[in-house]
């Protein structure tokens, strides 16, 4: 299974690039989100999304959002 993972820093970076502009936080712009497809995410109302995906990787089991 293929996956990407991004600092915070580079999601910044990324939006940043992109034109939108992001205020300076107090945050661990070190933690790490993984972006990985083909997975199945149970959504609030029972259905199942499969697809692109984006979850915490120090809390995987916190769920995952998906990408549509």
């Amino acid at each position: 299974m293929k996956s990407l993972t991004l600092t915070i820093q580079k999601i910044i970076d990324i939006a940043k690039f992109a034109g939108l502009h992001i205020e300076n936080q107090e945050i661990d712009t070190n933690a790490e989100f993984i972006i990985r497809k083909d997975v199945d995410v149970l959504q609030d109302d029972g259905s199942v999304y499969t697809g692109l995906v984006v979850f915490d990787a120090e809390y995987p089991e916190e769920g995952a959002m998906p990408i549509e």
